[in-house]
Parts: C-alpha cells; sequence; structure tokens
C-alpha cells in the first residue's frame, strides 16, 4: 500500500499525501519534470557516469588526450570546428573527414568498455572542447543537452466554481473552508491525472529516478575497470544480487549495451 492510499478516509490527508509523494518523486527524479520524451534526460545520468569513469580510471581520459587528439587537432587544422557540435551522435552517421578521428576513438573506446555511440559521440565534443580551451584537458567536456518541454495540455485551465460556499448565519467558517479545500484538492488531482493521460497519449514516458550516487562508481569498475559482480559487492560491502541489480539497472537507464552488462568477457576480479 503505497503513502497515499494509507490515508484513505480523509479528504485533507489525501491531498497533502499526495503532495509529499509528489514531492518525494520530483525530488528524486533524472529529469525536470514528472514525463519526458524518450532519452530525453539521460543526458545528467550519462554525464554522472562518465564522471564515475574518470574517478575510477584516470588513463581513459589521459589515453584520450593522446592519438585521438592529436587526430583531432590534425582535423582542426584544415576544418571548420564551429560546427562540430551538429554532428550526429552515431558514429556511422559522422562527416567522411572525420574517419580519421572516429576510427582512432573507436580503437581507443573497445579497450575500456566504452564503444557505444552515445559515448564516442561524447569523447568526440570532448576532443572539440580541449581544442578551443586546452586548460580543460583532462575533464569531459560536453554539450548541455537540449529539453523538450512542447505539452499541448500546458493550456488546459482548472477551474473551481462553488455555489452556496459560506452562510455565516448557518456555518462555521473553519468547517466550510476545510470541506470547500477538500474539494479543490480532489478536483484539482482528478485534472492533473487527466493531464498526465493526455501527456502519455503524446507519448510521453514517466521519467526515471535518480540512482544512487556510488552506483555511477560500481558501474564504471564494471564496465571499465573490469571488475566482476562479486568483487565489486565485497569491496562496498553489499550483497552481490543487489549490486548487480543497481549495475544492471544504470547501465540500461544510460543505454550501454547489453554485451556491457554482462559478466562474460570479464577479468572477473581486481
Amino acid at each position: 500500500m503505497d503513502r497515499v492510499a494509507a490515508n484513505t478516509g480523509n479528504p485533507q490527508r489525501i491531498a497533502l499525501a499526495r503532495g509529499q509523494e509528489l514531492a518525494r518523486r520530483q525530488r528524486d527524479l533524472v529529469g525536470r519534470g514528472d514525463y519526458e520524451y524518450p532519452g530525453a534526460a539521460r543526458g545528467r545520468p550519462r554525464y554522472l557516469f562518465l564522471q564515475a569513469v574518470a574517478r575510477c580510471e584516470p588513463r581513459v581520459l589521459s589515453d584520450l588526450a593522446e592519438e585521438p587528439l592529436h587526430r583531432y587537432e590534425r582535423y582542426a587544422e584544415e576544418h571548420d570546428t564551429n560546427a562540430i557540435g551538429t554532428v550526429r551522435r552515431d558514429p556511422a552517421d559522422w562527416w567522411p573527414e572525420l574517419a580519421p578521428v572516429r576510427d582512432s576513438l573507436v580503437t581507443w573506446a573497445r579497450i575500456y568498455r566504452l564503444d557505444t555511440p552515445w559515448c564516442l559521440h561524447s569523447a568526440l565534443m570532448t576532443l572539440n572542447g580541449w581544442h578551443r580551451d586546452p586548460s580543460k584537458q583532462g575533464s569531459w567536456v560536453l554539450l548541455p543537452t537540449a529539453i523538450l518541454s512542447s505539452f499541448t495540455g500546458d493550456k488546459v485551465r482548472f477551474s473551481f466554481i462553488k455555489e452556496n460556499t459560506y452562510n455565516p448565519l448557518t456555518d462555521r467558517r473553519s468547517e466550510r473552508e476545510q470541506a470547500i479545500l477538500a474539494e479543490i484538492a480532489q478536483g484539482l488531482a482528478a485534472h492533473f491525472d487527466r493531464l498526465e493521460e493526455m501527456a502519455k497519449g503524446q507519448g510521453l514516458v514517466e521519467t526515471p529516478e535518480k540512482r544512487n550516487p556510488e552506483h555511477y562508481d560500481w558501474l564504471a569498475l564494471f564496465v571499465v575497470k573490469r571488475w566482476s559482480y562479486l568483487a565489486i559487492s565485497r569491496h562496498v560491502g553489499k550483497t552481490r544480487p543487489s549490486v548487480t541489480e543497481a549495475i544492471q539497472g544504470l547501465g540500461r537507464l544510460i543505454d550501454l549495451p547489453a554485451t556491457s552488462l554482462t559478466p562474460a568477457g570479464y577479468r572477473g576480479s581486481r
């Protein structure tokens, strides 16, 4: 039974519990709102994962500053880099003149199990950032994620009309206020429910919740350092099933390939 259902029978408590539950969920969301366009709120958790990668294995960025950066600098000598932010995320769709850079990035990424399109694109954006500002070398430099906010239901009004709200001759003001506020709360909840159904009808999905910050480190250790689930569970003092579930869940959230989330091919322990 959820927190809201537990307060059945008292309209005011239901409204209060619903508000508290929504506030709690809002704090725990990856994106800005309760709903998003599929994939729109992946930018933040992906960035947190890359940050964890840099902490767990500094060679990822130091190696990126070697051959991949050298090839990007050669590319920059002959081409305008102002439009690099418009390059598609899938390396297969990158401009032909970026082929040497892409090939170098693929070689680099395979060493660390980061050979997925969005990781390669993030690396390309980082190379461009380093080229423009060498002082940023050693850190990820990524473009901000665009936030899609178009929703046709945002213009739907909520109104509450009630006659005979309060008669000072026959009513207690405090009682009438409580009764009317309860009706408003119920009406507003129904209104929001309709808007959520509209959002789903427009293809929006519920925004995933945040993961425990340490889960990003676990995932980085598993993917990049190739620690086993057992080694990580022993290192952090957690059960193996809980570590496995956390790593796989976060990996799916940021769209890592299934091959990166299975023990096959990994060294098994530290």
